[in-house]
């Protein structure tokens, strides 16, 4: 049988560079509203303090990490273009100390002295390639990207990916919270009465959502689809169990010192049917 020839896909490489804002973000964006929604449901507050808090802290969230993965990115560049300029000068002014770096390096990861001589050698005439080249294995940094749209790319892809996927908790138990006390005639505690079921819709929701993102990144990476899937959703399973347990652990326990009664309970079911 001919040996299988390796055809390299182009369009799967050229998202690669993105992949990890995309699950940064898509996750992080998720469990966060999730968390709001279990939070809320373990808690006993009506769905309105979901919708409340979930909207503004999915916009905030977002909003905060798509600067702080901007201005994250934009660092690393800006380091990257310091050292790049640093060892352009070291090739300018002390080549022949540069080339012996680099053979030195060479050799310690098991290349023979007279070959990676001759290579560096070879490599040390292209000034451009050779400063990347010393970049990449000397200082394990990678050549920056001069023109800084990757990383307003890399931001808007964690801005979206977060919006997107972040709303998905929120906009699913609420919407079905909402539509069980609009058919009641805005009675509050037919929306209560469904909670546990609306709740369970929003679990399932959820974890599609966090399994399509990790099927996103299979995708790209070129692993297993499934097993990718199933990785990401298991990991918002346990974030989204951890808060659901704080969350119903400390109304028992504010219940139990006296901190919410059932006044409290009423007003909030007052205010929501109002």
């Amino acid at each position: 049988q001919p040996p299988r020839t390796h055809v390299c896909d182009i369009s799967r490489i050229e998202g690669a560079p993105h992949v990890k804002n995309l699950v940064y973000g898509g996750l992080d964006g998720t469990l966060a509203t999730f968390a709001i929604v279990s939070a809320v449901y373990g808690s006993g507050l009506p769905w309105t303090v979901c919708l409340v808090m979930g909207s503004a802290s999915l916009l905030a969230e977002a909003i905060s990490m798509g600067l702080g993965d901007f201005f994250s990115s934009t660092a690393e560049i800006e380091l990257a273009s310091n050292e790049r300029a640093r060892e352009e000068w070291e090739y300018d002014n002390n080549r022949q100390g540069e080339i012996d770096e680099m053979v030195e390096v060479l050799t310690s990861r098991g290349i023979p002295h007279a070959e990676a001589k001759e290579v560096i050698g070879i490599l040390s005439r292209h000034r451009a390639f050779f400063v990347d080249f010393m970049l990449t294995h000397e200082l394990a940094i990678l050549p920056p990207d001069d023109s800084g749209s990757m990383a307003a790319r890399g931001a808007a892809v964690t801005f979206v990916a977060f919006l997107v996927c972040g709303a998905t908790p929120i906009v699913v138990f609420c919407a079905l919270q909402a539509s069980a006390q609009a058919a009641a005639g805005g009675d509050a505690s037919a929306a209560a009465a469904q909670r546990g079921m609306h709740f369970a819709v929003c679990c399932v929701a959820t974890s599609a959502a966090t399994f399509l993102l990790g099927v996103c990144k299979a995708a790209v990476t070129g692993s297993a689809l499934v097993s990718g899937g199933a990785r990401m959703t298991f990991n918002a399973a346990i974030a989204g169990g951890a808060s659901f347990a704080m969350s119903t652990a400390m109304s028992a326990l504010m219940h139990a010192v006296g901190f919410v009664n059932s006044a409290d309970a009423a007003d909030a079911a007052a205010i929501e049917t109002s």
